[in-house]
């Protein structure tokens, strides 16, 4: 699995450079990103630009991220969502939970005042 990770002040950004978010992939990246929450994380910008195709465990994986960082007084951002992705999001209704940015600069702008 490749990921990058640009730590800033007031938030991580996360890039996942896989083209599926899957049961393949999926265990990784949410151990990633719970590492990175214990690490002192609690708002991360999650940029999904690379991945076309995203199961259960993939939604899964994005659920963990923001319950731990709401929990913790953050939040998590989705941005680079490609129609495949966005379509299944508004499918299961997690686009009402999940805060999306519907470009990279204006998901950073969202944690300015953060």
């Amino acid at each position: 699995m490749k990921i990058r990770v640009d730590k800033y002040d007031a938030f991580v950004e996360i890039k996942l450079e896989e083209e599926r978010l899957d049961s393949s992939v999926s265990p990784r990246f949410k151990s990633d990103l719970v590492m990175l929450h214990s690490e002192g994380c609690v708002n991360m910008l999650l940029d999904l630009s690379a991945v076309s195709y995203i199961d259960s465990s993939g939604l899964s994986a994005l659920l963990v991220a923001n319950r731990l960082c709401a929990g913790s007084g953050g939040k998590v951002v989705l941005t680079g969502l490609t129609p495949f992705v966005t379509g299944l999001l508004q499918i299961s209704r997690l686009d009402t939970l999940l805060q999306v940015a519907p470009e990279l600069a204006l998901g950073r702008l969202g944690f300015q005042s953060a």
